[in-house]
């Protein structure tokens, strides 16, 4: 009994000591190792997610320079050709191979700038003037910057929009795959990136107004009028010897920058259908026409013909001479019926000559 005994202590011993090795164990494995991919795998994770941060930053930065500088650009060569981007198809180079930008006019140029620097396919003046801001150019700098922080970053070009946001910007919507790892093949991010910048149209000339005036000495740069809600003669005036440019009325369609860049005297069903995809990605937008009062003054200084028709821009370029009201108040400024009432124009006495069954009259 006695040897029985012992042996069962002997037996409870070694279970005891194994448990306590096996505990040993466990709390290695569960803690030791834990703390390695806790605390350590969290602090690179965290460097990787603020890196990743870092580059669409920079993308978004990137992608509003380099579309403001290809618009500026595109507007340039519309001046100096006398000719409209409404038949321009983007040309492929290298750095993109096969992609062609789906919608023609002003979107294919304008990318054509982003991505390439190139216009027509061509290099030279336009990829001097692009410098560093083409997507390919920030493409190439991502990776060797990424590198230098321990990073292999690969980014593939999927496709990017420009759609009319409201009257006063250009949504630029980019979209990119991007890859990173680190050195050792750990951690990485891996997204099918998209990025969404506002860019504003203000400050860039109106090929369309400039063109049409037929005179290499009109400047219009696009400035935005402020608007009340009711016109009286004086703010007309205002806006006439600003230059400025408003909002398109419903129901009216006047051409918005995609659409003057293309020479079209209205908005288009391409700029709208993009406006209607933004919006219905939640993701905002408008009205998209501009229009802007001509300054027939300013046009006969320059020796200039001015026509007998509204003076509402896109109006008066097309010589529509449908009836027109005068505002006597404002310099007998003509302004057909329609944009008298959307524009809630008021004072003065405003004269509309009308055409009825072939008799002309005559409103107070």
């Amino acid at each position: 009994m006695d040897l029985g005994r012992r042996g069962y202590i002997y037996t409870l011993l070694v279970a005891i000591v194994a448990v306590s090795f096996l505990s040993v164990v466990y709390f290695y494995l569960e803690v030791v190792e834990s703390f390695k991919s806790d605390d350590m795998g969290p602090v690179k994770i965290r460097e990787l997610q603020n890196h990743v941060k870092s580059i669409k930053g920079d993308f978004r930065r990137a992608t509003t320079i380099s579309t403001q500088r290809a618009l500026v650009y595109s507007v340039n060569r519309v001046l100096v050709e006398k000719n409209f981007l409404s038949e321009y198809e983007m040309t492929a180079c290298n750095a993109f191979p096969g992609y062609v930008h789906p919608v023609e006019g002003a979107p294919s140029a304008v990318s054509e700038l982003m991505l390439c620097g190139t216009w027509e396919g061509g290099v030279g003046e336009s990829t001097k003037y692009m410098g560093d801001h083409t997507l390919e150019l920030w493409m190439n700098k991502t990776r060797n910057w990424s590198a230098l922080r321990g990073y292999d970053t690969q980014i593939s070009f999927r496709n990017i929009t420009l759609t009319p946001y409201g009257y006063q910007h250009l949504l630029v919507s980019a979209q990119f795959d991007l890859l990173v790892s680190d050195d050792f093949g750990g951690e990485y991010f891996d997204e099918n990136l998209f990025i969404h910048t506002l860019v504003p149209l203000e400050g860039i000339e109106d090929p369309y107004y400039v063109v049409n005036a037929g005179s290499d000495a009109v400047s219009r740069p696009i400035r935005f009028c402020s608007q009340p809600p009711q016109a009286s003669a004086e703010v007309i005036l205002g806006w006439v010897d600003e230059g400025c440019y408003l909002k398109s009325p419903q129901p009216f369609s006047g051409p918005g920058f995609l659409d003057r860049l293309d020479g079209a005297d209205y908005t288009q069903q391409k700029y709208l259908d993009l406006a209607g995809d933004a919006r219905d990605l939640d993701l905002g937008g408008g009205v998209i026409g501009l229009e802007s009062l001509v300054d027939e003054h300013s046009l006969r200084q320059l020796d200039l013909s001015t026509e007998n028709s509204s003076q509402i821009d896109y109006l008066y370029f097309e010589d529509n001479t449908d009836y027109f009201c005068e505002i006597p108040d404002a310099r007998k400024l003509r302004m057909d019926l329609e944009h008298i009432r959307a524009l809630n124009v008021s004072g003065g006495d405003v004269v509309c000559d009308i055409i009825v069954e072939d008799d002309e009259g005559s409103l107070n």
